[in-house]
């Protein structure tokens, strides 16, 4: 759960518009249109996160956000896909923009988080540093010093 919901390096917290990847899979497997390289990359992203897991230092030593996924990002985008092509599809208007809404949320929230990562040393050296993310890994959990605010 750590990889993904920590406030201080889950995937869902920095990147929430990626909780529509998953709406993704599951909308391909309704529509009977589940392929074998979409089963592929399901277990490459599964694997993956098993091995990411069962890391001892789950805080990824001093990085922002979520660095053991990194290199999921493609995989994770091309399910969003799936559900962006999807939206024009729903036939209830209020539940279209209620998506339409919160995907537009959580993509802005997503950049906002990883635009302050790139722009702000703060996020990075004072966040990692102050105390020592290595000697105080309790800080991986805590809500009140969330990284991507420093």
């Amino acid at each position: 759960a750590a990889n993904l919901v920590s406030p201080s390096r889950g995937l869902l917290i920095f990147s929430p518009v990626l909780i529509f990847s998953v709406a993704g899979v599951f909308m391909l497997i309704r529509d009977k249109k589940f392929t074998f390289l979409d089963g592929a990359i399901v277990f490459i992203i599964l694997s993956h996160y098993y091995v990411i897991s069962s890391i001892t230092t789950p805080y990824a030593g001093w990085s922002f956000g979520p660095r053991y996924f990194t290199d999921m990002m493609p995989f994770f985008i091309y399910f969003l896909i799936f559900f962006i092509q999807y939206l024009p599809e729903i036939k209830t208007s209020a539940l279209k923009y209620s998506f339409g809404f919160l995907l537009l949320l959580t993509t802005s929230a997503s950049f906002f988080i990883h635009y302050k990562g790139a722009t702000h040393p703060d996020t990075f050296f004072k966040w990692n540093g102050e105390p020592d993310i290595t000697e105080h890994p309790e800080k991986y959990w805590d809500w009140n010093d969330l990284q991507f605010l420093r």
